[in-house]
């Protein structure tokens, strides 16, 4: 097979693979909003059909864990090369905007 001897998987499947293998829920729904807005794992797009490789998926959820001792810890990635990722405020964001009217602050 040309994808490192591994079967690629559809959404469904793949969210088969997370829910079952892996024991994290996972919807074929979520994938496809995952594919639009970004976030979820790497994937193919072979003519109409956008295909999985195992390995990607179990790399994002891994990606997705972390350790933590309360709700309020942000916790620990539990791959140690994988970083936060940074949030910018955009300017429709509401924090940055919060206390500004027409420019001037309130």
């Amino acid at each position: 097979m040309i994808f490192e001897d591994e079967k690629l998987l559809t959404a469904h499947e793949a969210a088969t693979f997370s829910t079952t293998e892996l024991g994290v829920p996972l919807k074929a729904s979520t994938l496809g909003k995952l594919r639009c807005v970004g976030g979820g794992p790497k994937f193919f797009a072979i003519g109409r059909r956008r295909l999985y490789l195992p390995t990607d998926v179990r790399a994002w959820v891994a990606g997705k864990a972390t350790r933590r001792a309360s709700t309020s810890d942000p916790g620990i990635p539990l791959i140690s090369n994988i970083e936060p990722a940074a949030v910018k405020p955009s300017s429709s964001d509401a924090w940055a905007n919060l206390g500004k009217r027409g420019g001037r602050s309130v």
